[in-house]
């Protein structure tokens, strides 16, 4: 019965991933609505590169947050919800 212990104490790990994956996939809708586009580095991480995330203004072909990639999903989250209660 080892392996069963291993596996319950591995499931809160899973769920609590695949709840932030779910909250990254409505941030992600959310700015698409808004003509915004939420990327995420898959280059290895460098001096320009913090392997987090990039909020792209399709509108306007510019970074507006996260330039190196060092934008979290909360600050995007934020900056967002901040330009949806301006409107």
């Amino acid at each position: 019965m080892p392996g069963t212990v291993t596996a319950i104490m591995q499931q809160p790990e899973a769920d609590e991933e695949s709840v932030g994956k779910q909250h990254e996939d409505v941030i992600r809708r959310l700015a698409k609505r808004m003509g915004f586009a939420v990327l995420k580095s898959r280059e290895a991480i460098h001096i320009n590169n913090e392997g987090l995330f990039r909020l792209f203004d399709q509108r306007y072909n510019r970074v507006v947050l996260g330039i190196d990639f060092e934008a979290t999903m909360e600050e995007i989250e934020e900056y967002l919800g901040n330009l949806d209660s301006d409107c």
